[in-house]
């Protein structure tokens, strides 16, 4: 039963982000320069990628200690693996721990919301669990702005980002980097089951103001959230 939620959510994802491929072709061609990753799970976007585009340097941030082992098989030269999370600020945090791993989040969750409600008979029905998290674990959190400065990068070709709620504290710890970066791809949860500081809105506002442009909003199937993906016009 576990296996078979897994594998449809799995489809779910292969399947919006074939249409996202299409997007980021349209304005990257073949070449990615420096491809960073937030939330990088379990290297699904890592994989994709690097089947689909020329890419010279990978960074992959992922906090959930879980899925480091699976993440560790795309490690090379190029590629380097972050085990910590990404915000707007330098610290430690609690990261819940889903039984469906990519449910995990930094976020509170609204108990009294009707998606939570719907989680969570998810979970009871091929979990046998009664709660969403398993677990909960104590992580550290970087800004983006922090590592990127290190490495001296002058522009980042594509900076994708799924952190289940945390996706506008990541923008702002960017800092000068966000004016670096040509393409955006991002998650946008709107339902009330995680507790967030922002909506499309203020996601949409924040980048608008920094030169970017919305070219795709693709409605994730049977959840509620989009994937968004914003040029930078400075490049495109």
């Amino acid at each position: 039963m576990k296996t078979l939620i897994i594998n449809f959510l799995n489809f779910l994802d292969v399947y919006i982000q074939n249409k996202n491929l299409r997007i980021l072709r349209k304005y990257l061609k073949l070449e990615i320069n420096i491809y960073i990753d937030i939330g990088a799970h379990k290297g699904e976007m890592i994989e994709i990628i690097k089947k689909n585009f020329n890419v010279r340097k990978t960074l992959a941030f992922e906090p959930n200690i879980e899925c480091i082992q699976h993440l560790n098989k795309f490690k090379d030269k190029n590629t380097k693996i972050f085990n910590f999370a990404v915000s707007d600020k330098v610290g430690m945090d609690y990261l819940k721990i889903g039984h469906i791993s990519a449910m995990s989040t930094l976020n509170e969750i609204n108990e009294n919301a009707i998606y939570t409600y719907i989680k969570k008979l998810i979970i009871n029905i091929f979990f046998l669990k009664k709660n969403i998290y398993k677990k909960k674990i104590i992580i550290k959190k970087i800004k983006l702005k922090n590592i990127l400065v290190k490495y001296k990068f002058k522009i980042l070709d594509l900076v994708k980002i799924d952190t289940e709620g945390h996706e506008y504290n990541v923008l702002i710890g960017m800092e000068q980097y966000i004016n670096k970066t040509k393409v955006v791809l991002l998650e946008c949860h709107y339902d009330k089951s995680l507790i967030k500081n922002y909506d499309f809105k203020k996601i949409d506002n924040f980048l608008k103001k920094k030169n970017f442009k919305l070219v795709s909003k693709n409605q994730m199937l049977f959840r509620k959230g989009y994937e968004l993906i914003y040029i930078n016009k400075k490049y495109h």
